[in-house]
């Protein structure tokens, strides 16, 4: 049995059991020479007992500061951590618009893609807000923020950015027709049947579904029970392109069911002829919205017409 055994709280106990049985036994015994010994006795097991217990506790408090210098260590690595992961993110993101200015090069990435898009969806970077003035200050100075990165980089990558990358990309389930009418204004890549349904292109900044594609050719059938598979995957798609930041717009065909409205519910846009009475037109420049309008609505007037 060490010394450090009577440091706990077993040990100390022990101890003061033993001291409190000495010091009954010289109160009871009658001989004062045994009375003294038993007293000698109780007072040094009471010393012994009173320097373990006061070592117990420095050796407590030794163990507890040393537990909060290593807590406060390792606060601070995983501090320092934070902000490196924060920095190497930050760069991440910013590293699509620092390629708008560089130098085209021909190398083809995981998209297939050689030239980096303005219209990306990953192209310019969230802004963050880390700093706000404090609960007294008042006036404008109130209204202040501290962002992590200065507005004026993006504008000017934008301004710089090389000409061949302002184009857009659209994934395009939907006619021959439709993409007739979008390939002036993007490069479009139409997906021709339900087998060739994968991973969204990051690079894609619209995906545009025709729900009339679903009622002829490879795609008929696919708005009922008898493709519930191929429906699943091309709504599954649909996430994960809004995952990417990509809009996903549906033009509605003139009939209805559960499995084209589960569609238009996942969609982001459903552009319809009776679209034009959002008055969107007039705030926001989007000439993929206005040339899908004036594609439905110029089909819409054909259909009438053999009719």
């Amino acid at each position: 049995m060490s010394l450090d055994y009577f440091r706990r709280g077993r040990g100390l106990i022990i101890l003061a059991a033993l001291a409190a049985v000495l010091l009954i036994g010289a109160i009871v015994v009658n001989s004062s020479a045994i009375s003294r010994m038993l007293l000698a006795g109780a007072v040094i097991v009471g010393f012994v007992f009173s320097v373990m217990s006061i070592s117990a506790r420095k050796k407590s408090e030794g163990l507890t500061k040393e537990a909060l210098r290593r807590s406060s260590r390792l606060e601070k690595q995983l501090q320092s951590i934070s902000v490196a992961t924060q920095e190497q993110n930050r760069r991440a993101e910013r590293e699509p618009l620092s390629s708008l200015t560089g130098e085209l090069s021909g190398k083809t990435g995981e998209e297939g893609s050689l030239i980096q898009s303005v219209f990306a969806p990953y192209t310019i970077p969230a802004s963050h807000i880390v700093g706000r003035p404090e609960a007294h200050t008042a006036g404008r100075v109130a209204a202040e923020q501290t962002m992590d990165s200065d507005s004026s980089d993006v504008l000017r990558a934008l301004m710089n950015a090389h000409s061949e990358k302002w184009i857009r990309r659209i994934e395009l389930i939907g006619s021959q027709r439709c993409a007739d009418s979008l390939n002036d204004l993007a490069e479009v890549e139409r997906i021709s049947a339900p087998h060739l349904i994968g991973k969204p292109s990051r690079n894609a900044s619209y995906l545009v579904i025709e729900e009339d594609q679903f009622e002829r050719g490879v795609w008929a059938g696919l708005l009922s029970t008898q493709k519930t598979t191929s429906f699943l995957q091309l709504l599954d798609h649909m996430k994960k392109a809004e995952e990417n930041g990509t809009v996903v717009i549906v033009c509605p065909s003139e009939t209805s069911n559960h499995f084209s409205e589960e569609l238009r519910q996942r969609a982001t846009v459903v552009l319809s002829k009776n679209a034009s009475s959002w008055g969107w037109e007039d705030d926001i420049s989007a000439p993929v919205f206005k040339a899908l309008l004036r594609d439905v609505t110029e089909h819409s007037g054909t259909e009438k017409r053999r009719m």
